[in-house]
């Protein structure tokens, strides 16, 4: 083997060890990215099942304020027709 080729063999490695790391570092990027991922889909399950509880006490505060405005205007009616 002559200097060129020992060169050659030896500018080879450098190359395979800068891939070698650029792989390694995009490896621990895409690895971040998804952890990130699945942090934010468990966030999003749990917002999901806070809006559903949300909705259904909405539905229910509706339910009751109905309710208590039937009452009222029966109550009212009440009122009118006593005096």
């Amino acid at each position: 083997m002559d200097n060129a080729d020992i060169g050659t063999v030896r500018r080879l490695n450098e190359l395979l060890d800068s891939e070698r790391e650029a792989r390694k570092l995009a490896e621990a990027r895409a690895d971040q990215f998804a952890k990130e991922r699945n942090e934010l889909a468990a966030t999003v399950g749990r917002l999901e099942g806070k809006i559903e509880a949300l909705t259904s006490q909405v539905g229910q505060l509706t339910d009751r304020v109905t309710a208590q405005s039937e009452e009222i205007a029966r109550l009212r009616g009440k009122l009118g027709g006593a005096s």
